[in-house]
C-alpha cells in the first residue's frame, strides 16, 4: 500500500463530492468556534468569581454604648479565630475613620455635613482564610456585647 495512493484517492473524493466536503469543513470550523467560545467565557467567569471571593470580609459594628473592656474582649474573640486559622486578618475602624472613609466614598461631601454628628459605628473589618469561613465568623461573634444591635455583624 503506497501512502500516495491514498492522498490521490482523497482528493479525488474531495473535488467529486465538494459541496459535501465545504459543508462538513464549515460545520466543524463552526463547532470548534463556539467550543472555543464558550471555553473562553468560563474561565473569564472562574477568574471573576475567584477575584470576588478574595474579596469577602466581614464587618463587626462596635455599638457606641460599648465600653472598652467589652471592645477588647470583642478583639481577643477575633484573635482567638485567627489562632484556630479561621481569620487572616483583622483591622480596627474607630468612628472617625469610618466618616473620613464615607467622605471619600460620595462624590458630595456636603450630604455628610446635613447629618448632626458622626453617625457611622466604628468596626472591625475581618478578612476570613477561605470566604467558607465568613458565615463561621459571623456565628462566633453576632451575639457579642460590644457588637451594635442595628448593625450587627455583616458580610
Amino acid at each position: 500500500m503506497k501512502p500516495g495512493f491514498f492522498f490521490k484517492e482523497a482528493v479525488r473524493s474531495i473535488r467529486a463530492n465538494a459541496a459535501i466536503s465545504v459543508a462538513a469543513t464549515v460545520t466543524v470550523m463552526i463547532a470548534v468556534f463556539i467550543l472555543g467560545a464558550f471555553i473562553a467565557s468560563y474561565l473569564y467567569v472562574q477568574s471573576t468569581v475567584d477575584a470576588q471571593k478574595k474579596r469577602i470580609d466581614v464587618n463587626a459594628y462596635i455599638s457606641d454604648a460599648a465600653t472598652q473592656s467589652q471592645v477588647e474582649g470583642l478583639q481577643k474573640q477575633i484573635e482567638a479565630l485567627r489562632a484556630k486559622g479561621v481569620v487572616a486578618s483583622f483591622d480596627y475602624v474607630s468612628k472617625a475613620e469610618a466618616l473620613e472613609i464615607m467622605k471619600t466614598r460620595f462624590n458630595d461631601s456636603r450630604i455628610l455635613e446635613e447629618v448632626p454628628g458622626n453617625i457611622f459605628p466604628a468596626k472591625f473589618e475581618i478578612k476570613p482564610t477561605d470566604p467558607s469561613n465568613s458565615q463561621l465568623i459571623v456565628d462566633a461573634l453576632k451575639d457579642g456585647p460590644a457588637i451594635n444591635a442595628e448593625s450587627g455583624v455583616s458580610q
